[in-house]
């Protein structure tokens, strides 16, 4: 995406916003590498990236016009490091986006050594040099693909956008990119959802919890901030639920509770056990298909349900598993044919459990890369559900306070919390540890 001097957008900034473009200015004259926008969600670092394309750049190009140097930077790249957030992104800046990993042409490979995945150069790896690469959602980026990104370019400028109080990297306490001494400008005045301050409030305190570790007593506000028993929340989930909705999630800490939510609501619903055609679906993982990958958190429709079938597991031992064949349709319009489904999901849990135990990792790879784990999109765990937002927000205090790493849990609350636009439902209570509820 090449830069264009004229025309300057006008854009109504506010002061973190027009001291943020100002110091990215700075960096793009500046040795620095890399430049970190932070901050929560609902204060405008899509907005302020916008900016930055359409008007910090073309000043960029006059200065350097004007002090009689050529430009290092006439092309931005935007990418995010989830398929999720990169649509999200693409859709929120009407700019080319498309995943960090698919830029740098990494893929994940399986180790048949030790079970574990890594990311792999491909055939199509290249060094990209003086680009302005921002990337989405960077408190994902692990030390492997940090490490990537940096073998892939020279005289680049790396632009990392994220909010640094939200979910680490799996098996990291934080992201590399927040260790480095990198230039920061932290956005914190909320443009979104300013209207509603007691989520601003309360968002802000579990923040602040992240922070220094200290928790604080949950207060709800009734109708924005609500705590519900047993009763109270089967009405409510009964009446949100009836029909699939886009706009509210469920939240908890475990796979196990979160099947729970969704066994419920398809039962509340009177649907059938196997999934049906004009069901939405949410992929729970990566699905290796002979028409592409289904990436994580993907969006499905049921087309057509084929009828079940079972297929040959381990011919060594005639182990078989049960499975449903679908065809799905993705956001994009894609079909994916034939797409296998486990109909037996624990009995699939265990084998590849087994497997693992083992260290049979084909039989294992083999699993968990040939069959579908979809889940309806009406329960998610925390941590899947980082990256977006919906009007309402259901929280399941009691399951996320079965996690016993107070640093984890402080997140999770965070991330919990400011996934909601207007209302938050509490469900369970709050280990007193973690800060407990204030209920009086």
């Amino acid at each position: 995406m090449n830069i264009q001097v004229p025309p300057i957008t006008a854009y109504n900034l506010n002061e973190g916003q027009k001291a943020a473009g100002d110091k990215f200015l700075e960096f793009l004259f500046s040795d620095d590498r890399e430049f970190i926008i932070s901050g929560p969600a609902g204060v405008g670092k899509t907005y302020l990236m916008n900016y930055i394309i359409d008007n910090t750049m073309p000043r960029y190009l006059e200065m350097c016009k004007l002090i009689g140097v050529k430009p290092e930077y006439t092309e931005v790249v935007m990418t995010a490091t989830t398929n999720k957030a990169a649509q999200v992104l693409g859709k929120a800046t009407g700019r080319p986006t498309q995943t960090t990993a698919s830029f740098f042409n990494l893929t994940v490979q399986n180790n048949f050594q030790t079970g574990e995945t890594f990311l792999k150069q491909t055939n199509k790896w290249k060094i990209h040099q003086k680009l302005i690469i921002f990337v989405d959602e960077s408190s994902m980026i692990d030390t492997n693909l940090w490490r990537m990104v940096h073998d892939g370019t020279l005289n680049c400028k790396l632009v990392y956008v994220g909010d640094r109080h939200q979910l680490a990297p799996v098996s990291e306490d934080l992201s590399p990119i927040y260790k480095q001494n990198s230039p920061m400008v932290e956005l914190l005045t909320p443009v979104r959802n300013a209207g509603q301050p007691a989520l601003m409030a309360i968002c802000q305190q579990l923040r602040d919890t992240v922070a220094t570790g200290i928790f604080q007593p949950i207060r709800p506000v009734p109708g924005v901030i609500d705590h519900m028993d047993g009763p109270q929340m089967q009405a409510e989930l009964d009446q949100t639920f009836q029909q699939q909705n886009p706009n509210a999630r469920i939240l908890a800490y475990t796979n196990k509770q979160v099947i729970r939510y969704n066994d419920y609501i398809r039962g509340m619903r009177r649907l059938p056990a196997s999934f049906q055609p004009g069901e939405v679906l949410v992929t729970n993982s990566v699905l290796h298909h002979r028409h592409g990958n289904i990436a994580v958190e993907m969006e499905v429709e049921v087309l057509r349900d084929s009828g079940f079938n079972q297929v040959m597991v381990d011919a060594d031992h005639d182990v078989r598993l049960d499975v449903q064949v679908l065809d799905l349709k993705d956001q994009f319009g894609d079909v994916y044919q034939d797409v296998m489904f486990p109909t037996n999901r624990e009995h699939f849990d265990q084998l590849t459990k087994y497997y693992k135990r083992m260290k049979n990792w084909s039989r294992m790879f083999y699993l968990v890369n040939n069959f579908a784990d979809l889940r309806p999109r009406d329960a998610a765990t925390v941590h899947k559900s980082q990256g977006s937002t919906y009007d309402t927000v259901f929280v399941d205090l009691g399951n996320i306070s079965t996690c016993n790493i107070p640093s984890q849990v402080a997140r999770m609350l965070y991330v919990a919390f400011s996934r909601a636009r207007s209302r938050v439902i509490l469900y369970g209570d709050l280990a007193q540890k973690y800060g407990g509820l204030d209920l009086s």
